[in-house]
């Protein structure tokens, strides 16, 4: 937002070209260092790093040269070919079927009572199932009783039209709890609800009265964000005259100016308040109540604030406010609505736009768990799959796999992602594409070639290759189970990495406009200063998440690394 246009993407392309020649350099010094140093030979099978006498460059040039023909004219055996032997299976019955599955429940009915069992000796386990689980609930609650159609068109809106009942900029409710002086709820009072007392009474002249009547209990010395009063008229001929009385808890009498009352008419305290004459009269108000400067004290706070106070402070008590509508035709009908904007709001608070902010809260729970899970998943099983080809065939392939993930180790992804978007105008899904084919070559790929090279030396594999199996088989059905207990807690802990990743490229401006996000959120409230401004809560909420959701993963990642590795287990 800082930037004129065109300038983001030649700071970015720089940027990634920049990078992209560090890491093309690394791979060059990484290739001569590999030519030259003496203690590093070069055999069929991949490098060996031994000592030897000193040579010099030509000696080691000739030596190169020999090597490459000698690769070059090397000649594999024939393999020879195996034969699955033919067997005569048995029928499958129902009762067999049955039994299978009967014994398969069984099975995984244990299963399950020994992992519960485990769980129960790691306390964290417990705490991070339990706070996913909260995550979880919350997600199916907002995709199912929040639908995004009716969401998304409130929640995308720039501006509000109709009636004001949400305060701006208000903290939640809960934060009273914490509070020695709370601060106003709003209240909503309504004639056609019953809530305000309308009667219509006869005049000596023919003619009739309508007064509206209502108690208000404010029981706060802090004084509301704007007050309201809605009328809604229907009439033939002239339009009906209106007068207010507001009285407050001491007796006093304060009227303000009288509306030009028409068929829908929204009255604003503030605008039918002169605040200079109630001034004149109170010396004490003098003292804190601004009538110019960059922020003026509202008007209507004249009707609250104590006469005896030299700060601002409301009293506390009963009001009422009276009133009289003299309609002058035939057919009039008249009812009020009354709105005290308070200062709290919901269990989430209101933004800049009057908008709940519990919305994009838990709108935002299933995007992140299904951006998380996605990404994490989809990269470790590539990574698995990489690594174990690199590990099983060695060679070329291994050497190749570890240059890629050497330099792919110092590329900035986020960088790229960035470009991607600048450049092309993709998706956050794409975006995320791209990130997953950048991460493949990180650093899970060396965690897992580790284990796979450990795996590679059990005996159960040379007994495989000696029956002939394939190597997708060997590496399908005796190595990948091998690392399970690491491909798990593996999966999530990346889970927040990816959740972060969503919220940083949110923050940057990088979002999907359908659905309001962590990230979003963060990114508008620090637009409007939320932080400095008096609304904190507004960024808070969202990076509470945030930690949350990754203390929820990190924890059972951690439970589920000592349950699932024998190593790790508690004795």
């Amino acid at each position: 937002d800082f930037f004129y246009p065109g300038e983001m993407s030649i700071v970015v392309s720089l940027v990634v070209i920049f990078a992209y020649l560090l890491a093309f350099t690394v791979l060059l010094l990484d290739l001569a260092y590999a030519w030259v140093d003496p203690r590093i030979r070069l055999t069929g099978r991949g490098y060996t790093i031994s000592p030897h006498r000193s040579e010099s460059l030509r000696q080691r040039l000739r030596r190169r040269l020999r090597w490459v023909r000698g690769v070059s004219q090397v000649k594999l055996p024939d393999r020879p070919v195996w034969k699955a032997p033919t067997l005569n299976k048995p029928g499958i019955s129902a009762r067999r079927c049955f039994g299978r599955l009967k014994d398969r429940w069984s099975a995984l009915k244990s299963s399950l009572r020994d992992l519960a069992r485990e769980f129960a000796r790691y306390p964290s386990a417990i705490v991070g199932l339990a706070l996913l689980a909260v995550l979880v609930v919350g997600s199916l609650y907002a995709v199912l009783a929040l639908p995004y159609l009716e969401i998304g068109e409130t929640w995308h809106s720039v501006a509000l039209t109709g009636k004001v009942t949400v305060p701006k900029n208000a903290p939640a409710k809960w934060v009273n709890w914490f509070r020695s002086r709370d601060l106003p709820l709003t209240v909503i009072r309504s004639s056609q609800e019953g809530t305000i007392e309308k009667v219509t009474t006869s005049q000596p002249d023919g003619g009739s009265q309508i007064v509206f009547t209502m108690d208000l209990d404010y029981p706060y010395e802090g004084f509301p964000q704007d007050v309201f009063l809605y009328i809604d008229s229907s009439y033939e001929g002239k339009r009906p005259h209106a007068s207010i009385a507001w009285i407050t808890p001491d007796g006093r009498e304060i009227r303000p100016k009288s509306p030009a009352i028409r068929s829908q008419n929204t009255y604003q305290f503030s605008d039918y308040i002169e605040a200079q004459i109630f001034l004149r009269r109170n010396e004490y108000w003098q003292e804190w109540f601004a009538t110019d400067g960059p922020n003026p004290t509202p008007s209507f706070y004249v009707l609250f604030a104590q006469p005896e106070a030299q700060e601002a402070v409301a009293l506390p008590g009963k009001y009422r406010l009276v009133v009289s509508v003299l309609p002058f035709g035939e057919n009039t009908d008249v009812d009020l609505e009354f709105v005290l904007i308070g200062g709290v709001h919901g269990w989430a608070g209101t933004d800049h736009l009057r908008r709940d902010l519990l919305v994009p809260l838990l709108w935002g729970l299933p995007f992140a768990l299904a951006f998380g899970l996605v990404g994490a998943t989809v990269t470790t099983i590539l990574a698995m799959v990489v690594a174990a080809a690199g590990a099983w065939f060695g060679g070329w392939v291994d050497g190749a796999v570890q240059r890629l993930t050497e330099v792919n180790l110092i590329i900035p992804v986020l960088a790229i992602g960035i470009l991607c978007y600048t450049l092309y105008d993709v998706s956050l899904w794409t975006i995320l594409a791209v990130v997953i084919a950048l991460n493949v070559f990180g650093s899970p790929t060396k965690t897992f070639r580790a284990a796979f090279l450990q795996a590679k030396q059990a005996p159960y594999i040379e007994s495989a290759q000696a029956y002939g199996a394939g190597n997708l088989r060997i590496i399908r059905r005796y190595l990948v189970p091998k690392i399970m207990p690491t491909l798990i807690p593996q999966i999530v802990a990346l889970i927040p990495s990816m959740v972060f990743l969503e919220a940083t490229l949110s923050l940057l401006g990088i979002y999907d406009p359908r659905f309001p996000t962590w990230g979003k959120v963060i990114r508008t409230a620090l637009l409007k200063k939320a932080l400095w401004g008096g609304s904190s809560y507004w960024v808070l909420e969202p990076i509470g998440l945030l930690l949350l959701t990754a203390l929820a993963f990190v924890l059972l990642g951690f439970g589920l690394e000592a349950i699932l590795n024998p190593r790790l287990r508690k004795t």
